[in-house]
Parts: structure tokens; sequence; C-alpha cells
């Protein structure tokens, strides 16, 4: 397996990026003068489509608000008040794992193509662009800008295409196990991420790294 694989696709948030963005729940509970639970659920419904980059976070928060008021759970909220939440969220809490980073150079230095594959919504790739964290990849497949989102096939062929590559060729490292089944549904190769020392470990069992 490790001889076939040309190219390692990483997750960015939970692999190459943590950060708080379930600080969300305290600012808007706030905002919005909702429970975390009503919260929660209208977000949730909302983000593939966010993350599809089909609804922009204007018209995302807007729908929250208007949710949440119509059926008693809070208060309407002009969407200009958080048009910037996700963005300034990812901002203030971003780290980049240095560890994880380490090993993308040494897949690299290997002879090993690094690329991203991300669900992520415009707000965030604004902060990361600045921040130069997708420099290092390539291809970057971000959902956003397909139109298409992990665990859906659709993306999983779509990187691939766009790395050139068939699905069989690539590997996928992500921390959420439907994203990994998702990749494995469409022919491609996936570890779970559970921390860089294990990643380390697994590509080197593959012979991807010496």
């Amino acid at each position: 397996m490790g001889q076939a694989i040309r190219l390692v696709f990483f997750d960015i948030g939970g692999v190459v990026i943590q950060a708080d963005l379930e600080r969300y729940l305290h600012v808007g509970c706030a905002l919005f003068e909702a429970t975390p639970e009503a919260l929660r659920r209208e977000v949730g419904a909302r983000v593939p489509d966010l993350e599809r980059g089909t609804l922009d976070s204007e018209l995302f928060w807007k729908q929250v608000s208007e949710t949440l008021w119509s059926r008693g759970e809070g208060r309407l909220v002009s969407p200009g008040l958080c048009r910037h939440l996700w963005r300034d969220l990812l901002a203030s809490t971003a780290q980049i794992d240095l560890e994880v980073m380490a090993l993308v150079g040494a897949l690299q230095e290997a002879g090993v193509r690094v690329g991203a594959l991300s669900n992520t919504l415009h707000d965030h790739v604004t902060v990361l662009e600045g921040r130069g964290v997708y420099r290092s990849f390539d291809p970057c497949v971000l959902s956003c800008r397909l139109g298409c989102r992990k665990p859906e096939r659709e993306i999983y062929l779509k990187a691939a295409q766009l790395a050139r590559l068939r699905p069989r060729n690539c590997l996928l490292v992500d921390d959420l196990p439907e994203n990994i089944e998702g990749a494995r549904q469409s022919g491609m190769p996936a570890l779970l991420f559970r921390g860089p020392g294990p990643l380390a470990q697994e590509l080197a069992r593959l012979g991807l790294l010496g």
C-alpha cells in the first residue's frame, strides 16, 4: 500500500490547525438569548451549506436568528452583528500544529506529494490564506470552493482528479471517522488522526517515511 501512495491529503481543521470554534456557543447564546441546545441545532443544520459555499456567513446568521425567534427560542439580531463571528473565532484561537507540519515537510523530503482536503468556509479560508497555512499543500482542495464536502463521494473523486491521480494512489489523514469512511467508500485509503506521534508511526508503517 505504501508504494502505491503518491500523495497524502491532510485535513486542516483538527489536524493541521487546532482551534476552539465551539466558542460560538458562548458568544451566540448571549447574542441571540438562546439555549445552547437550540443554537447548536440551528447552526448544525446549516453548517453543511456553509461549507459547500452555497450559504454565506451573513445569510447563515440571519437564518439562525429568524428561526430561533420564530420558534420563541431567541431574539432577532441584525446579521451584521455576527457577520464576522466565524472569521474572528478562528483568527483568535487557531494554532498550527508544528509537529504535523514537520511530518508534512518530512513527506515532501521523501518525495511524497502533500495536499489539503478540507471542509471549510470562505471566512476561514481568508484567515488561513492570510497566515500562509495552505502554502505547503498542492493541490489545496477546499469544500467551499468546490460545492461539495466530506464525506460526500464527489469531493474525494475531485480531489484525486485535481491531483491527477487515482483515488487509490492518494491517502487521506482526517480526524473524523465519517470522513475516513467516506474516503474509503470512494476508493481512497485513509488514516484516522490520533496525534502526530501515532500518525508518524502509521506513515512509516506504510513506507512513506523512513
